[in-house]
């Protein structure tokens, strides 16, 4: 009997050494759970502001060189060759 009561004594200690091990990993994993949510808020307010101050720039303006321009031109080089002199 004092056996079985030795070795229950043990078991319950060493369930209890398990608890508090696994409650401090839960409290750190916690944690770490935390700064992760932190950088990922902070990481998509500059992510938006980065968006924002490009929306917030004026249109540029459009290429100088055209293609259909260059095409226009082709074109009236080519109605120049039809005169007659």
């Amino acid at each position: 009997m004092r056996n079985l009561v030795s070795n229950l004594s043990q078991e319950n200690k060493t369930l209890k050494e398990q608890l508090q091990t696994h409650s401090e990993l839960i409290r750190a994993s916690q944690e770490e759970s935390r700064m992760v949510r932190e950088q990922l808020r902070q990481f998509m307010e500059t992510f938006s502001l980065g968006l924002a101050s490009q929306s917030s720039r004026p249109p540029q303006p459009p290429p100088t060189h055209d293609p259909d321009t260059q095409q226009s031109d082709d074109n009236e080089l080519d109605d120049d060759s039809n005169i007659d002199v």
